[in-house]
């Protein structure tokens, strides 16, 4: 699908709406979105001698309105660590490649991750469904260390980064920062707040169940076995595995000798491959349908795939209830009995997309003498499609839930409503769905959804996608937002708004209060500052109910946005609050009020 050219290609991400990003063992970037390859800046200090390099690429859960990504790599330093960046551009457009990465933005996550040899680095960067971001590391060839859970060898994590201050940093936060507070030795001393499992040798490739958070980890063998293993994700219940090396490879004793006794107790993995079969797995996705364009159906839910790094051979296991984890039988088109893909040799990462294909990198070998990006999607899909029926075009408050909810319909290649059909939701902007992810349509053929809008101004897009609609349907509403800030000499005010109005002219009347108003009564809701009350005045007015005052000297017309400025001297308001409040008229949407905007001096 995509020419990389004499790259090596480690892993894929994938942005809101469509997108995805190939990180390249020497720190490039790489976006394809819209059948465009674009190339992003490099990560900086990025080291490659040995097995070391850009490993490992992470996209967090709110980049459609904050643009942060966060790689695993190994660092000029000689430590691996995890890095923020900061994107910037169409971060809320689906399948638009108008991205760009803010070298000078990294934040240092973690920044002292042993790396004193070449090899064993893992590791797979990965957020779960609870927004914690988990990160499998390999025991840089002191295989003994995977058995410390503070040596930062061997291991798996799980951290949460949302607590971390905006802005660059080299500087590692303290773990407390880190700590999610639910791990199974949080608040403790040390590394070991942040460290869910240990016992892995070289944990390449891991991948998170996106309906239940449970973590499969693809554990590149030594001399005997590889294996897979399952960490079971238990709310408010995580418990600290040890996977076994280097006491134990697969289900057979390890040939590393280690001071003591082995512990009791070890997690058994969920599938070995004898070495023969396998001699580098590296694991693919957990699959999941989610209402998406290519969904494999529901014979390959909850399946799990893996392939060889050296001959390409890829099995697909299925969960049976008597047996646990099996070969699945094969199916039509299958390349053969045993195994359900082949080819993929040097496949560095596959994983399921937003698409519901498994798209894959693959770095140039004597079959292919280029990088690649490709997908393995379904074929034969139903000529479905998915339209809006209602709720497109709203503007509501920030950090409230949009009026109307989305209705949204699919028919068959015939024009008839098919009910039974998946439906995926993707939101990307400043909002957020209320209610599950996929929903079912009904007996008309439809589904319905509420939307609210976060706490932050700007276009909230929502992505519907049905199996069979290549391009699914996108709904446009907005966030608006009055928003305060100040210096010790000046206010500054901004509303961001939008309208359907042509021209989008938008007459607004803004009242300020000292202290805390009581609330005025009004056809459109209470108004939280009464704009005639002893401690409140208005400081523009373009609808004429205050005689069209402006402190400004600017007016309060918008387009439909305004960002107004007032000088004050220094101080005097110091020690002072003030409540703001804008209400407006929308030609077409008739009268609104703004959120309520306190700020203290």
């Amino acid at each position: 699908m995509a020419d990389l050219g004499q790259t090596q290609p480690m892993d894929i991400a994938f942005l809101p709406g469509r997108r995805v990003v190939v990180a390249k063992r020497a720190g490039g970037l790489s976006l394809y979105g819209g059948a465009t390859l674009a190339a992003l800046d490099d990560i900086p200090g990025v080291v490659t001698s040995g097995e070391r390099g850009l490993l490992s690429l992470a996209v967090d859960p709110g980049f459609s309105h904050n643009g942060y990504v966060y790689a695993y790599f190994s660092h000029q330093t000689g430590f691996n660590r995890v890095s923020r960046f900061t994107c910037a551009g169409d971060l809320a457009i689906p399948d638009s490649v108008n991205i760009t990465l803010d070298t000078s933005s990294e934040r240092v996550v973690l920044g002292s991750l042993p790396d004193g040899n070449p090899n064993h680095n893992g590791g797979s960067l990965r957020f779960g469904p609870d927004g914690m971001l988990y990160l499998s590391v390999g025991d840089d060839k002191a295989p003994c260390d995977a058995q410390d859970f503070n040596s930062k060898r061997g291991c798996l994590l799980r951290f949460n980064p949302s607590g971390l201050p905006d802005g660059p940093s080299q500087t590692e936060p303290s773990l407390s920062l880190l700590d999610p507070g639910d791990n199974p030795m949080s608040g403790g001393p040390g590394f070991s707040r942040i460290v869910i499992a240990h016992g892995l040798r070289n944990p390449f490739r891991m991948e998170i169940d996106p309906s239940n958070g449970d973590i499969f980890i693809g554990d590149v063998g030594g001399d005997q076995a590889e294996e897979i293993s399952c960490y079971q994700y238990q709310q408010g219940n995580m418990q600290l595995e040890n996977f076994g090396w280097p006491w134990r490879e697969g289900l057979v004793a390890g040939l590393v000798t280690c001071p003591g006794t082995a512990p009791s107790n070890l997690s058994d993995p969920i599938a070995v491959e004898p070495h023969g079969n396998a001699d580098a797995l590296i694991l693919g996705s957990l699959y999941r349908n989610m209402g998406r364009a290519f969904d494999f159906g529901g014979a390959y839910d909850g399946d799990l795939f893996y392939t060889d790094w050296f001959d390409g051979n890829g099995r697909r296991l299925t969960k049976s209830a008597s047996q646990g984890w099996v070969i699945a039988p094969p199916v039509p088109g299958q390349s053969s009995t045993t195994y359900w893909v082949q080819s993929l040799r040097q496949a560095a990462a596959w994983r399921q997309g937003c698409d519901g294909s498994l798209w894959f990198v693959q770095r140039p070998h004597w079959a292919s003498p280029t990088a690649r990006l490709a997908r393995i999607r379904r074929a034969n899909m139903s000529a479905n499609t998915v339209t809006i029926v209602a709720g497109d075009g709203q503007v509501t408050n920030a950090a409230t839930v949009f009026t109307q909810p989305l209705v949204l319909e699919v028919r068959d290649g015939a024009g008839a409503l098919v009910s039974g059909a998946s439906v995926g939701i993707e939101v990307l902007g400043p909002g957020e769905q209320m209610g599950q992810s996929v929903l079912i349509t009904d007996a008309s053929g439809r589904v319905a959804t509420s939307i609210r809008a976060m706490d932050k101004s700007g276009e909230v897009r929502v992505l519907a996608t049905t199996p069979g609609d290549v391009n699914g349907v996108t709904a446009e509403l907005y966030s608006r937002r009055l928003t305060v800030t100040h210096t010790p000499s000046e206010i500054s005010l901004r509303i961001d708004n939008a309208t359907q109005a042509s021209p989008p002219s938008i007459s607004y009347f803004i009242s300020a209060a000292f202290g805390t108003s009581v609330p005025l009564p009004t056809v459109i809701g209470p108004l939280c500052v009464n704009p005639f009350g002893p401690q409140s005045i208005v400081i523009e007015d373009s609808t004429g109910l205050f005689n069209f005052v402006s402190f400004s000297g600017l007016g309060s017309v918008g387009d439909p946005s305004l960002e107004r400025s007032y000088p004050y001297p220094t101080s005097t308001l110091a020690g002072l609050t003030m409540q703001f409040e804008a209400v407006g008229f929308d030609p077409v949407g008739g009268w609104f009020q703004t959120n309520c905007e306190t700020v203290g001096f």
